[in-house]
């Protein structure tokens, strides 16, 4: 008697258990989006905002080619919203360039507004890699963000606070 009650307590012990668990799934703790479906990953992309109507485009590109340099030549948005590359930007094989610490990639338009916790969709074009299309949240240029809106006066060896999250790194 007493084995049948074990075992028919052990029977959802045991059961609990199984494969395809939570734990297995990607997680993505940072506010960003991303997008590893071309040969340069996209990782975690937001546009912040310091006023409505105008932001920066911040991401960090990945380069997964073993042998080939890569260049980011061009971001595009649908509708009223507007992205500007005002430099060339250049991946090393195998490298990744923190947008927040290169050359802005500014962006204005009606979407750009982070107290209404809009999403814009960009699609980014590469010299050699396919294009990534990717939907990005905009934030304002508050917390880890902060001094990364448009109008940013830092360098770009300037770093986000300490404890930042996502594209910030460090």
């Amino acid at each position: 008697m007493l084995a049948r009650l074990s075992l028919l307590l052990a029977v959802p012990l045991v059961g609990a258990c199984g494969f395809n668990a939570q734990t297995d799934a990607v997680y993505q703790p940072a506010v960003g989006s991303n997008a590893r479906d071309s040969q340069v990953d996209v990782l975690g992309a937001v546009v912040v905002s310091s006023t409505p109507g105008r932001g920066r485009f911040i991401a960090t590109l990945s380069n997964e080619s073993q042998s080939h340099s890569d260049k980011l030549t061009g971001i595009q948005s649908s509708g009223s919203t507007e992205a500007t590359l005002s430099g060339d930007i250049s991946i090393t094989a195998t490298g990744d360039v923190n947008l927040a610490k290169a050359t802005p990639i500014t962006v204005t338009g009606s979407k750009i507004d982070a107290v209404k916790s809009n999403f814009v969709t960009f699609q980014l074009t590469f010299e050699r890699a396919e294009p990534v299309t990717i939907s990005v949240p905009v934030v304002t240029a508050t917390g880890p963000y902060q001094g990364y809106g448009a109008a940013s006066t830092l360098t770009p060896n300037d770093v986000a606070t300490k404890g930042s999250q996502g594209a910030f790194g460090q």
